[in-house]
């Protein structure tokens, strides 16, 4: 939307409020792995890769992870060109959720459409919408939240 690319409203809002989003990554059986504030404002690449490094030291050295987000050619390119988790790079594999991927090129369709990877054929890609629609009733509530916002501002009804 506008208003989220709004750099200016961003960064004002940046000054009042210390959490700016969250950011999800769930398994594929759409259950929660983890959950991070986001600190700043738009998708910083470097949220999913800090995700991606915690997921990788807690699992056994032989398991491969599946990275499928809107934005998984984008984030495979900027691993390989700048060298992001090396370590890791061989163990995850990158996809588009099916729908989605007719919005990218041709050759990002080819690559990256989960039909076209063995591992992701059954996996439709809508974990954390699945789970953003769950805690919805939340959002209302929770939407404008930090520190520095005063408690007088949170419905006594909010927690019932």
């Amino acid at each position: 939307s506008f208003n989220a690319a709004n750099e200016a409203r961003s960064k004002s809002k940046k000054l009042k409020f210390d959490d700016t989003g969250l950011v999800a990554a769930v398994c594929r059986h759409d259950r929660i792995w983890y959950l991070v504030n986001m600190t700043e404002a738009g998708e910083k690449q470097y949220y999913m890769f800090a995700i991606l490094d915690k997921i990788f030291q807690e699992i056994p050295g032989n398991f491969t992870v599946g990275f499928l987000h809107d934005l998984a050619c984008q984030y495979h390119r900027s691993m390989m060109k700048w060298k992001i988790l090396p370590k890791w790079a061989n163990r995850i594999l990158f996809s588009l959720p099916a729908l989605h991927a007719y919005g990218h090129q041709f050759v990002c369709q080819i690559t990256y459409h989960p039909h076209k990877i063995e591992a992701f054929r059954r996996t439709d890609g809508k974990g954390t919408e699945r789970f953003w629609n769950s805690i919805s009733p939340l959002i209302h509530v929770c939407r404008v939240s930090g520190v520095r916002l005063p408690s007088s501002q949170v419905p006594l009804n909010a927690y019932s």
